[in-house]
C-alpha cells in the first residue's frame, strides 16, 4: 500500500514538471520578444551620458584672437565639463574670413552635414564678415548698400537653417550675435545702431526655428571694448572670448 503511495506522489510530480515545462515552452514560443533588455532601449543623449558639440561659422567660432587658442567655444567646453558628468566631444568647423554664402557652401559638404546629424548642441556665429565687407563698410554707411547686404544675408541665414534642421531638428542652436568693434571712431553710434538692427533682424529670423536661441553680445563689449579686444580692434582677446562663454554655458547647464 505504501508503495502504491509513493509511486502515486511520483507520478503527480512527473506531471507538473511536463505540464509547467509544456505552458515555459508555449509562451517562448509565442512571445519571444517581451523581454527587453537594456541594449534594446532606445538612448537620448542624457542616457547615453555623452554630448557632442558641432561649432560653425567664421573666426569668432575658430577662436582667432584668443592667445590661448581656445576661443568662446573651447571655454565653453571647459565649463561644461567642470559642471557636468557627461563625456562631451567637439567639432569645431569654423572658418577664419567665412561669410554667411560661404557657410552655406560648407554645408554642401557630405562631412559637413554629417557631424551636425550627430550634433547635440551647436555653437555658431556669422554674419560679421558680411557687414564689415572687409573693412569697406565703415569707410561708407551708405544705408542703402547696408540694406542691401543684410537683406543677402538674411536670405543665406535662412538657407543655412533650414538646411541643418533638414538633417537635425532636435540640436539646440545657440546663434551668437554682433558686437560693435568700432566704439571709438568718430561714427561709432551710426555704427552701434547699424550692429542693433542687424542683430535685431537676425534675433527676429530665426525665432521661427525651433530649438535656436540668440545669444546677445551687444552689451559685453559696449563700455570696456579696450579690455576685451584683440590688438586688431575687431576680434576678441581672451577675455572677451571668456565673457561671451559665461553667457552661454548658464544656457547650456539645466
Amino acid at each position: 500500500m505504501r508503495g502504491i503511495r509513493i509511486f502515486s506522489i511520483g507520478s503527480l510530480l512527473v506531471s507538473l514538471v511536463c505540464i509547467i515545462g509544456f505552458i515555459w515552452a508555449y509562451l517562448d514560443q509565442k512571445m519571444p520578444h517581451t523581454a527587453v533588455t537594456t541594449a534594446q532601449i532606445p538612448q537620448t543623449a542624457t542616457e547615453k551620458n555623452e554630448m557632442k558639440v558641432v561649432a560653425l561659422g567664421d573666426s569668432l567660432t575658430r577662436g582667432y584672437g584668443d592667445a590661448s587658442g581656445k576661443g568662446y567655444v573651447g571655454d565653453v567646453i571647459d565649463q561644461l565639463r567642470t559642471h557636468s558628468h557627461s563625456s562631451i566631444s567637439l567639432s569645431n568647423l569654423a572658418i577664419n574670413g567665412q561669410t554667411s554664402r560661404q557657410l552655406l557652401q560648407q554645408l554642401g559638404q557630405k562631412e559637413v552635414l554629417r557631424q551636425i546629424q550627430q550634433a547635440d548642441v551647436i555653437l555658431m556665429t556669422i554674419g560679421g564678415n558680411d557687414l564689415n565687407q572687409q573693412g569697406r563698410t565703415i569707410n561708407d554707411l551708405n544705408s542703402s548698400h547696408i540694406q542691401e547686404i543684410l537683406s543677402s544675408y538674411k536670405d543665406n541665414l535662412s538657407h543655412i537653417l533650414q538646411q541643418i534642421r533638414s538633417v537635425n531638428p532636435h540640436a539646440t542652436l545657440y546663434f551668437v550675435g554682433l558686437y560693435n568693434p568700432y566704439m571709438d571712431v568718430t561714427d561709432a553710434n551710426s555704427i552701434s545702431q547699424i550692429v542693433r538692427q542687424w542683430n535685431h533682424e537676425t534675433a527676429d529670423l530665426i525665432a521661427g526655428y525651433s530649438n535656436t536661441v540668440f545669444v546677445p553680445t551687444f552689451d559685453l563689449f559696449q563700455l570696456h571694448e579696450d579690455q576685451y579686444l584683440y590688438v586688431d580692434h575687431f576680434h576678441p582677446n581672451t577675455k572677451g572670448y571668456q565673457r561671451i562663454a559665461d553667457r552661454i554655458t548658464p544656457l547650456l547647464i539645466p
